[in-house]
């Protein structure tokens, strides 16, 4: 039988088995590296590999997708959603980038045919010991629409085609950890957020909701056990409304003409503005919590404290709860639970009333609950629920609330590793005392998910 051999008298079957052992080596060699790098906040499948690419495509049936209380636009549409994300792990830092853009096209729309939503973020860690820790979070969204999606509270529900109702907004976050002892730490923190959106003009989004919020706290820890944190801090908030454009409404008034003995009686509107900063405020929230790991599927967090609000260009203060609980349940395997609360102030799209007094923001509750239960190694169900209360402080709606809630199911199958197919249904709900703005719609989706 003849035997092959290399240039240097080895046979190929030796040369491979050296191939193997060297990629071994360098396999070790690598896995060591990936081992002795900062991985906060990294899943699984994120230290497996560096990258990321998903990608979902369907179609759609919105009822009313302009969020109309009275001429609802019935539709069809599709969606693309891409999504790339990127990190970088390295010896003391971990570097997490990612941006994801929606696109949703609706048919029967007369203009704006296409929503859109881009998100950029970057996030990193940086262990300068392991007692000394930084984080950054960076993210900046342009959008079609003036909804601000996320955990926090809705401040605008108005949605249209009609005109430019496009914003953007960008989040900062700082935070610096040190861990002073076994059992005492200390945490500091600065958040800056910027709001922009361009329906300029007199009445238009950009005077009422075009603002600069900025946050920074200092919070004591204590560490009573392994996975149980105690904290009790102070926050300063100051919130800047930026725009240019007035805040306006009109006062309706009658006057009486007489002309050759004839009286008659006219109803005129006079045209009031202010200054969108007679908003601004000084806060100062004083509040205590924990942070506990109950066991490897159960965590909780909880924040309760009091806000001190002061309207200083209107001479107002204002004391008011702030709550911030949620917790995560991983009660069976590829199966969570996810609920939560928060009570805070938020802004509104409620500007200048008849009587010329200012809505100043409101006082928002909102609860959430999320469930992704798998029926079976492929298929899994999914479920969503969202309440938010919000009373508006001042203005013609002083002491009146809107009332909102969404609420959506969903069935997800893993063709493959790679490819889900997807389908849910959505109901979401505003009741509102201010007139023209009570709406429900229906929303029906379709599609396939890849991910690589």
């Amino acid at each position: 039988m003849p035997v092959s051999v290399c240039r240097n008298g080895l046979k190929l079957r030796d040369l491979k088995a050296q191939n193997i052992i060297a990629s071994a080596g360098v396999l070790a060699l690598g896995m060591s590296g990936v081992r002795g790098a900062n991985l906060t906040g990294l899943g699984t499948q994120e230290q497996a590999k560096r990258w990321t690419v998903e990608g979902q495509l369907g179609f759609f049936y919105d009822d009313n997708s302009l969020n109309s209380a009275v001429s609802p636009v019935a539709t069809w549409g599709f969606e693309i959603a891409p999504r790339l994300a990127l990190n970088l792990p390295l010896e003391r830092t971990v570097i997490k980038s990612s941006y994801d853009l929606r696109l949703d096209y609706y048919d029967k729309r007369v203009n704006h045919h296409v929503d859109y939503e881009q998100q950029f973020d970057v996030r990193a860690n940086h262990k300068f010991s392991e007692r000394s820790t930084l984080d950054f979070d960076e993210t900046l969204i342009s959008a079609s629409q003036p909804e601000v999606t996320g955990t926090g509270a809705q401040t605008t529900f108005i949605k249209g085609d009609r005109t430019d109702y496009s914003h953007w907004r960008n989040y900062l976050k700082m935070y610096y950890d040190l861990r002073l002892s076994g059992t005492i730490g200390a945490s500091v923190g600065f958040r800056n957020y910027l709001y922009d959106y361009k329906q300029d003009g007199i009445g238009g989004l950009s005077s009422l909701l075009d603002r600069d919020e900025n946050e920074a706290f200092i919070e004591a820890q204590a560490f009573p056990a392994e996975h149980t944190k105690v904290f009790i801090g102070y926050m300063y908030a100051f919130t800047h409304y930026s725009s240019q454009d007035p805040l306006v409404s009109y006062v309706p008034a009658t006057s009486v003409v007489t002309n050759g003995g004839v009286i008659t009686t006219n109803v005129v509107l006079f045209q009031q503005t202010a200054s969108p900063s007679v908003r601004d405020s000084h806060s100062h929230y004083v509040y205590v919590g924990g942070q506990r790991i109950f066991s490897p599927r159960l965590t909780g967090s909880a924040s309760l404290g009091a806000r001190y609000t002061d309207y200083y260009n209107q001479g107002i203060s204002e004391l008011s709860p702030y709550v911030d609980i949620s917790g995560t349940a991983n009660y069976l395997p590829g199966s969570t639970l996810q609920i939560g609360t928060k009570v805070d102030r938020n802004a509104t799209d409620s500007g200048l009333g008849t009587n010329g007094v200012i809505t100043l923001d409101q006082l928002s509750t909102s609860v959430y609950l999320g469930v992704r239960h798998r029926l079976t190694p492929r298929f899994f169900v999914t479920g969503n629920i969202r309440y938010q209360h919000s009373v508006y402080n001042g203005g013609d709606f002083d002491g009146q609330a809107d009332d909102y809630v969404a609420f959506s199911l969903g069935v997800e199958y893993m063709i493959s590793q790679n490819f889900w197919a997807t389908a849910n249904y959505t109901r979401e709900d505003l009741l509102s005392d201010r007139p023209d703005r009570t709406f429900g719609k229906n929303r029906v989706f379709f599609g396939i998910r890849a991910a690589y």
